[in-house]
């Protein structure tokens, strides 16, 4: 729909600066201002969505389903509480991806947790220490190193910044 009525917005200029210039005799950057247009549209659409089951290029997303919890974060920076997750929900690993973004991890000290860490060009703040690098990949354990983890991360950072705080 938004689509067809590009171009018809396109021809239409075209056409009333061809009746112009030969009316007027007055000369319009037309390729210009049609090339502009166009890659206003382009932005515009990839910012607000393109139309499919991709979204926005700037996302927010949360999707819990029979593997488990998913996060993604893209060109944007969020908090994710897991002080809340009950084990029993978290039989899956829980998988946090972001990308050119910035994501904290709120966790609960009381619980265990093992956080597995994979980083591309970002850094990493735990609660006692900072890393940061070209790739970094590492396991942590909070809570209690003896038991079984009640709960597993797993998180990818590539050109961003990951943030773990105890609750």
């Amino acid at each position: 729909m938004l689509s067809s009525m590009m171009w018809g917005v396109v021809l239409l200029l075209l056409g009333i600066s061809l009746i112009i210039n030969a009316v007027f005799g007055v000369s319009l950057p037309v390729f210009r201002i049609v090339a502009g247009g166009v890659l206003i549209y382009v932005g515009i659409a990839v910012l607000l969505g393109r139309g499919d089951d991709r979204g926005p290029a700037f996302t927010l997303h949360v999707r819990k389903d029979v593997v488990g919890y998913s996060y993604a974060t893209n060109f944007a920076s969020r908090t994710i509480d897991l002080t809340k997750v009950r084990p029993a929900d978290a039989k899956k690993p829980i998988v946090i991806n972001t990308s050119f973004g910035a994501t904290t991890i709120k966790l609960d000290k009381r619980k265990t947790t093992k956080l597995k860490v994979q980083v591309a060009f970002g850094s990493v703040e735990l609660p006692d220490e900072s890393r940061g690098g070209i790739s970094l990949n590492f396991t942590r354990i909070f809570g209690d190193a003896s038991d079984k983890p009640d709960i597993t991360v797993d998180a990818r950072v590539a050109f961003g910044k990951l943030e773990v705080e105890l609750d």
